[in-house]
């Protein structure tokens, strides 16, 4: 029992430099939900991530459409309320089985090209490879937070996992070389 307790001190105390979880005596041990911002030479998204890895990718659309501007992309969209965005919602898959379901906001007064994604077949393609290559867009930077979070019952459907389980939620604002903010994207990973 000893070496246990050991091992999960040491555990913690690693976590703790890391920065993932904070201590404080007499109130316990929390995750800290800490922001964390990379200056990065190729921006890269899920599916070229998973791709260079040697991975098989694809996706299936379970949204793309305009919607009103979410309430935590305003500021850094610099839009109005009630703006138009593009969402695409997507089930992502890795050789076949799904590990993310992804809500990309797309802020399309960066490019009214972006809208061109309303007509694409996202389901085998990179969006960060569409922003590229049909938009011309130069991503530079992202900032990211990442938690812990409960599934909904139609998340935990859709990820095929058992009901009340935990995910790691990624929120991701991605600025263009003109420090312009183009995506604001939920990333759900079971």
């Amino acid at each position: 029992m000893d070496k246990d307790r050991l091992t999960i001190r040491r555990a913690l105390e690693e976590l703790r430099r890391e920065g993932i979880i904070e201590r404080t005596k007499g109130r316990g041990t929390f995750i800290t939900g800490s922001k964390k911002e990379e200056q990065l030479t190729v921006l890269r998204g899920f599916t070229d991530e998973a791709r260079n890895k040697g991975y098989r990718v694809r996706s299936k659309v379970l949204e793309n459409k305009l919607i009103e501007v979410p309430v935590e992309a305003r500021d850094a969209f610099k839009l109005e309320p009630k703006t138009l965005v593009v969402l695409l919602k997507r089930l992502r898959y890795i050789n076949d089985e799904p590990v993310a379901i992804e809500w990309a906001y797309l802020n399309p007064n960066v490019s009214v090209k972006i809208l061109n994604v309303l007509k694409e077949d996202m389901s085998r393609r990179s969006l960060y490879e569409f922003l590229r290559e049909e938009v011309g867009l130069v991503l530079s930077r992202a900032i990211e937070v990442l938690e812990i979070v409960d599934l909904t019952e139609e998340d935990a459907r859709l990820l095929e996992v058992p009901q009340k389980s935990c995910a790691v939620l990624r929120k991701r604002f991605t600025y263009t070389s003109k420090n312009e903010c183009v995506e604001y994207v939920l990333s759900l990973y079971r």
